[in-house]
């Protein structure tokens, strides 16, 4: 809330950013029902493992689409499992979701995408397509900020969580009520904005959120890409720490990767070249994004949340303890610059696949999933992803004159309850469990 109301202070509404407008401020929406998470899993394949029409096999590696003898028709996939090859052949198509870094992977090792990087692998050419390129990504950059003195901001790893009986009580009204701090992705406010850099843009190109966490080691060093050679303080990162993090996230990278193949082995991961700011309009996007957080973080409604923001010591020292200048902006950004998992684009739509998603020059293939956008959104990727399920669910069974839309939903409703109830037993036999072992320990003590 004091970040919503900091943004307000600078001149941004608040608004819902799924609603006519997107510049402003407002809390995450996100994919979770009554504080759990929601994944699609969760909501469209668990309520269907019943269906005589479906067969889900875990742990298995694609090796490759199957053609016909000609080339033109995808007919079969072949995977590997327990170290055996078994191939299964479609009686419609294949649509391939495996999204933006490995589709491009099977497709190449199919002998779909560019020739000259087919030719280098002698892969058999069936379809020259730019599979592969045209990798886009959200890249982000941190800002870690401490709370002031010996305040309760509500981090969640902090007091409130994780002290005693604070935490007792918040894991309660999670339990009970699905709310409260447990309830939290973790990422509540929001904020689209424009950096002025490119004002020619119809959208914004910078995301600032709040990460209502000063992190753990884990995150830090390993999911935020920080070297540990590099360490960060008790205070932002250990037990009870009262912090947060400020995420800058470019929007609408000019910078362009790629997907390609380190191998002919199926099971090796893909090269994954980024390229991130390799245009220097991303980097210049990114610090006019810092430059916007700091003065959200100096408003009066951050005064009891925000104490002072922690930058490292030897980024400081090179730059003479100033952290206000380009160069410092452009150094810290450099050193703490990672991806936000979003990679997009790398079978898009116009290039790779056709509107109905099917790939161009071919029969009985489809991609499925966040590699067919054209561009990156404004904005996280799961939830365009689900809709491109959705969208391409219904095309293909608009196709085959098939279609039923309200059994997933009660599906899921219906598994939310199972999950729900299964939990309620499972926390109910461990109170028991604990309230019997002290009554035992008591009555041995008073013996």
């Amino acid at each position: 809330t004091d970040f919503i109301n900091a943004c307000g202070q600078v001149g941004y509404p608040n608004l819902d950013y799924n609603g006519k407008d997107i510049v402003g401020a407002s809390y995450f929406q996100t994919t979770s029902m009554k504080g759990e998470r929601a994944s699609t899993a969760f909501a469209y394949l668990h309520p269907s493992m019943h269906r005589k029409n479906l067969h889900v096999v875990t742990e298995a590696n694609v090796t490759r689409i199957l053609f016909s003898q000609d080339g033109k028709k995808a007919i079969g996939v072949e995977y590997m499992k327990d170290n055996k090859i078994v191939r299964v052949l479609a009686s419609k198509e294949v649509i391939v979701s495996a999204g933006s870094l490995n589709t491009p992977k099977i497709l190449q090792l199919s002998g779909i995408g560019p020739a000259p990087e087919l030719k280098k692998w002698n892969i058999d050419l069936i379809k020259d397509l730019p599979v592969g390129l045209n990798l886009q990504d959200h890249c982000f950059t941190t800002i870690c900020c401490i709370g002031p003195p010996k305040k309760n901001i509500g981090s969640i790893n902090g007091a409130k969580a994780l002290g005693f009986p604070s935490g007792l009580l918040s894991l309660a009204e999670w339990f009970l009520h699905g709310t409260g701090i447990f309830a939290s992705s973790g990422l509540d406010g929001n904020l689209f904005c424009h950096s002025g850099v490119r004002p020619h843009l119809p959208y914004p190109d910078l995301q600032i959120s709040v990460m209502t966490t000063g992190g753990d080691a884990e995150l830090i060093y390993k999911n935020l890409n920080v070297s540990p050679e590099w360490p960060y303080p008790p205070e932002v990162i250990g037990p009870n720490a009262e912090a947060f993090i400020i995420l800058v996230t470019l929007l609408h990278p000019v910078s362009r990767g790629s997907v390609t193949l380190k191998s002919t082995d199926s099971q090796a991961h893909p090269a994954i070249q980024p390229n991130y700011l390799q245009e220097d309009v991303d980097l210049k996007t990114l610090m006019a994004g810092c430059k916007i957080a700091m003065k959200i973080l100096q408003q009066g409604a951050m005064k009891d949340t925000f104490g002072r923001a922690y930058f490292h010591p030897k980024l400081l020292q090179k730059h003479n303890n100033k952290s206000d200048s380009d160069a410092f902006w452009e150094d810290h950004i450099r050193h703490f610059c990672t991806t936000l998992y979003h990679p997009t684009s790398t079978c898009a739509i116009g290039k790779v696949v056709d509107p109905q998603l099917k790939v161009y020059g071919m029969n009985g293939l489809r991609v499925a999933d966040a590699s067919i956008m054209p561009q990156i959104m404004s904005g996280n990727t799961n939830a365009p992803s689900i809709m491109i399920g959705e969208k391409a669910a219904d095309m293909i069974a608009k196709e085959y004159g098939y279609m039923n839309k309200s059994q997933v939903t009660l599906s899921a409703n219906e598994n939310y309850k199972r999950k729900r109830q299964t939990l309620h037993r499972n926390i109910a036999l461990y109170v028991a469990v604990i309230a019997t072992s002290i009554t035992l320990v008591v009555a041995y003590l008073m013996k």
